[in-house]
This record gives C-alpha cells, sequence and structure tokens, in this order.
C-alpha cells in the first residue's frame, strides 16, 4: 500500500478530503495530516510519505519552502498541489520541484482521487522498474568475477584493443593503468601430471587458490590486478621507481615458495617486457610466454626474466640412428647401466634445440623400441603407444628432464622383462612383497607399477590374471584383514586403527569394513575372539 499525507491549513479541506474518499479501497494508507507548513515538514521527515498534497500559502512555513526542502534532500515524494491561487509564478515554481499535479480549489474529489491513483500507478511501475534494476545489479556482482576475468583476457591475452576497452576499465575497479607496467604469466611446471591426478572442479579450486596467493603476495609489494587465463595465472604489473628488478625476483621466488609448501609442486614465472600504455600489454604477454619456453631445458621453478633464445638452426641435429640400436642391444642384455649411458648420449645429441626437434627424436627413439618390442616378443609393447599418441604426451612435458625421466622409465622397465627368467609373473610377486610390507602407506596402483618399472594399465591387467583379483580388492583385503587382528587383539581407536591400516578416512574405513565383513567395526570387536579375516570378498553387482 501506498501513503499519502494531507498539509493545508482549512480543516475542513483537510477533512472533507480524508472523508470524501474510502482510499483503504484503493489501498491507500492515510498519513497524519498537517495544519502549517513546518508542521507538514516535521511529518515529511518523520514518516516520508509516497504522495503529498499540499497547498501553497500555509502558516510558519510556505508549501513551496517545503517542496524546495525536500527536493534538496533527495525525497522520492510525489507531489499534488492543491491552491486557490492560480499564479503562472506559482506554476512555474512548483515544476522546478517535479510537483506532478497542479490543481485549482475547490477540486472536486474525483478530480483528487484521479491524481491520486495516477500517481500510484506510476509509484508502482517505478517500485517494479526499481526491483528488476536491483536483481540485474545484483546478477552483475555475482558474476563480476567472470566478468572481470574476461575483460582482462581479452585486454591483455588477444590482440587488438579499442576505445570501448578502455573505457570500460574503471567499470570493473581495476588498478593498473598501464603506465610503465608489464605482464607477467605464473604457470605449472607439470600441467599434464597436474590435470590427471585432479578433477577438472578440483583444478579450479586449485587455480583460485593460487591466484589468491599470488595476488595477496605481489599486493604487498606492487600495484596489480590478476587473473586466470586457461591454464595460466596472469599478473598486470604496475613497475615503480621505488622497486628494481630484485624486488620483483623476491616477490616471485617467495610466491614460488608458498606454492610449494602449500600444494607440493613448483611453477615458474615469465615476466614480460615493459608497457607504456596498455595497448602494449598483448605483446608483453607473448614475451612472457615466450620466455617460459626456456625452461624446458633450465628446468622447474625458474624466474625467466632474462633467458637467451635456443639455437634456431634446426638443420645440424642428425638423428643418432647408431645408439638406438645400441640402446636396443643394451635393452637386450638387461644393462641398465649401459642404457642410462646411451640415454644420456643420445639427449645430449640435440642440446639446445627447439621443442619439436626435441618431440621429433624422442618420438623416433620410442617407435624403435616399439619395432623391438615386436621383433624380440617382449610383453610390453601396451606401455609403448602409438607415434602420434606418443608426441601428443611429450608436447605436454613441461622440461626435456620430465621428457627424458619418462623415457627412461619405459627403457628401464624393457630391461626387467628382457632379465632371463624374469616372468611377468615374478615381476607380480614382486609388486605383491611390495604391498604387503607398505599396504600402510599411500600406495596407488601407479605408485606400485612404477616401484616394478611397469605401466598402470600393463601392471593392472597383470596383476588381475596372476593374482585372480584386482589391484584395489586385493588391498583392501590385506588392509581390512589387518584392521580385523586389531581390532580383536588391541584396545586401540577405530579411527587409531583405520589410520594404522592406511585409510585417512574413518567413515569410508567403516563402510568398507562393514562391506568386506559384513560387520561394523564395532561388532565385530565386539564378537568371541579368535576368527578375524574376511571369509569372502563380495563380488560388486
Amino acid at each position: 500500500m501506498e501513503s499519502l499525507m494531507i498539509a493545508d491549513d482549512n480543516y475542513d479541506v483537510v477533512y472533507g478530503m480524508e472523508t470524501n474518499i474510502d482510499w483503504n479501497q484503493y489501498e491507500i494508507t492515510l498519513l497524519p495530516y498537517a495544519l502549517n507548513g513546518r508542521d507538514a515538514l516535521d511529518k515529511i521527515i518523520a514518516n516520508t510519505p509516497d504522495i503529498l498534497i499540499i497547498d501553497i500559502r500555509m502558516p510558519e512555513l510556505g508549501g513551496l519552502d517545503v517542496l524546495k526542502y525536500i527536493t534538496e534532500h533527495g525525497y522520492k515524494t510525489k507531489t499534488i498541489i492543491c491552491s486557490g491561487y492560480d499564479d503562472f509564478e506559482y506554476a512555474q515554481e512548483a515544476l522546478k520541484y517535479r510537483v506532478t499535479e497542479y490543481l485549482l480549489k475547490p477540486v472536486p474529489w474525483q478530480d483528487i482521487l484521479a491524481s491520486v491513483l495516477k500517481l500510484q500507478k506510476q509509484i508502482r511501475k517505478e517500485c517494479l522498474q526499481n526491483q528488476k534494476y536491483m536483481q540485474m545489479q545484483k546478477q552483475v556482482e555475482k558474476n563480476m568475477p567472470y566478468l572481470r576475468e574476461r575483460y582482462l583476457s581479452k585486454l591483455v591475452c588477444e590482440e587488438g584493443i579499442n576505445s570501448f576497452d578502455l573505457e570500460s576499465f574503471q567499470f570493473f575497479g581495476l588498478h593498473v593503468t598501464g603506465n610503465h607496467s608489464t605482464i607477467l604469466v605464473v604457470q605449472l611446471d607439470d600441467y599434464l601430471g597436474f590435470e590427471q591426478l585432479h578433477s577438472r572442479l578440483e583444478i579450479e579450486s586449485i587455480f583460485m587458490s593460487l591466484s589468491t596467493i599470488v595476488s595477496r603476495t605481489f599486493l604487498n609489494y606492487f600495484v596489480c590486478d590478476v587473473f586466470i587465463y586457461m591454464d595460466q595465472i596472469i599478473v598486470c604489473l604496475e613497475l615503480s621507481k621505488d622497486r628494481t628488478d630484485n624486488d620483483l625476483i623476491h616477490v616471485c621466488r617467495k610466491i614460488q615458495e608458498e606454492i610449494l609448501t602449500e600444494f607440493q609442486f613448483t611453477v615458474s614465472v615469465g615476466i614480460g617486457t615493459e608497457c607504456k600504455s596498455m595497448e602494449d600489454w598483448y605483446s608483453s604477454y607473448r614475451h612472457a610466454r615466450a620466455k617460459l619456453e626456456q625452461i624446458f631445458y633450465v628446468g622447474p621453478n625458474t624466474i625467466c626474466i632474462d633467458m637467451p633464445a635456443t639455437d634456431s638452426v634446426q638443420e645440424k641435429y642428425i638423428y643418432p640412428q647408431k645408439i638406438d640400436q645400441l640402446l636396443v642391444t643394451a635393452i637386450k642384455l638387461s644393462d641398465k647401466t649401459q642404457c642410462g649411458l646411451l640415454l644420456d648420449q643420445f639427449f645430449e645429441s640435440f642440446s639446445g634445440a627447439k621443442k619439436k626437434v626435441v618431440f621429433s627424436f624422442c618420438t623416433g627413439l620410442v617407435h624403435t623400441l616399439y619395432l623391438a618390442c615386436l621383433e624380440y616378443g617382449w610383453e610390453s609393447h601396451e606401455i609403448l603407444v602409438s607415434n602420434n599418441e606418443f608426441l601428443y604426451l611429450i608436447e605436454n612435458y613441461s622440461s626435456v628432464q620430465a621428457l627424458k625421466n619418462h623415457i627412461c622409465k619405459i627403457v628401464y622397465h624393457l630391461c626387467n622383462i628382457s632379465l632371463k627368467g624374469k616372468s611377468p609373473s615374478t615381476i607380480i610377486n614382486a609388486a605383491v612383497s611390495y604391498i604387503n610390507h607398505n599396504y600402510q602407506n599411500q600406495i596407488t596402483l601407479t605408485s606400485v607399477a612404477e616401484y616394478i618399472h611397469m605401466s598402470p594399465n600393463y601392471f593392472s591387467v597383470q596383476f588381475k590374471q596372476t593374482m585372480g583379483i584386482n589391484f584395489i580388492d586385493y588391498l583392501q583385503k590385506i588392509r581390512i584383514d589387518e584392521a580385523c587382528r586389531l581390532l580383536l587383539e588391541t584396545n586401540e581407536p577405530i579411527c587409531t586403527i583405520a589410520t594404522k591400516v592406511g585409510f585417512l578416512d574413518g567413515r569410508y574405513f567403516s563402510q568398507l569394513f562393514r562391506k568386506l565383513t559384513l560387520r561394523t567395526p564395532s561388532e565385530y570387536r565386539n564378537q568371541q575372539p579368535g576368527i578375524h579375516s574376511i571369509r569372502a570378498i563380495p563380488t560388486e553387482k
């Protein structure tokens, strides 16, 4: 309901307006009336009416003076003037104070009602518009982080900038003006490995945390804006005469240390060229990314501020065919020492080459190893993929050392397979022994496969064929068997036992225990002592 206040020095007029119209019928609430201008102003301040009917000439304070006050103080009250003076100057003055209706006395009640209802309709329309605006405003505020990130991505990482971009700068509350600034790129050194360990939601959450660390640390020393772009964190940094390159490197190093402590992985930072305006940001960004290419050789956890370019002359690199043949021979002899020396020579033969040369040589070597597997009957082709797949894999390695480690793992695995009498079942037995001695640790199919130099997929298949049970079920059986023993032979709390046998989540331990033993840990502990092993592992439906 809208509120209505009447201010007139003639009580009969006021009484007539209030009684001759059934205001409740029109959803209008009457506020206390006023018989002079001073009283009217006090009641307006106290009650803030939606609609005001006021006379011009009143004792103590004129109607126009009241309107001037509420206009200057931002009141949204809609006003109707009822006056006995048909004076153009009064009407002209009233227009300055946003008076909606100017009615001459005597005014028929029907005209007053029509004017009030007209204002009521206007008020409701404005209220609805304000609600829609507020909803839109809330939606914009909710999406502001995304909009700001998208705007900065366009400004920094996409070529071309127009006046609209610059004019929008203030809207997003950004801090760096572009004058005497630079662009930094922070990237994970082993994004491929990171991506394999985490879901998409986890990756987004971790990147948000990384962005917070980067922003918080830089803001202690510099003016900056930070945003996430694809798999990188971009920093728009305002340079200062009070800060040197050493200060910038110091801050980058602090960020690397905090991320390593918090997340146990490393990042490298590429620092772009200095910018004189925002139009230079794209060039600085590209320069920073180009510098990060150099970590392929210098290794992870690097700050790339002034890195030399790699040799652009590719013709001088000749594929070392003799080395790869010697490597196959060393594998046949299961000579891991010789294999290591040959791999060192292989990678030294293209030291300093561009990444595409490195990728080409490594793909050629793996293809040679694949052919050797087929020729000598080594049952290890599952760890070697086609050239195209391997090329995709190696292109995601962040350093030449990581790529070398991957190929070393393949070669050493082939050495194990080629050993006389070293059958797959013998290797699986070694894996079982490792599991039996390390079940209390956070071992995984991947970590056990690495221990015996097998690929996870190949190890999983061989384990199931040899043991008649898959890896996860076997590991769970070993852990639950030991938990059964501890429940019956010790008084340790259930949560302690769960931790001792390798479970980090007590609730998951209890659920799995009940699934495998058909009892809760508490029920099992209260049974007759003596039998404490799992009778059978239920087959999953």
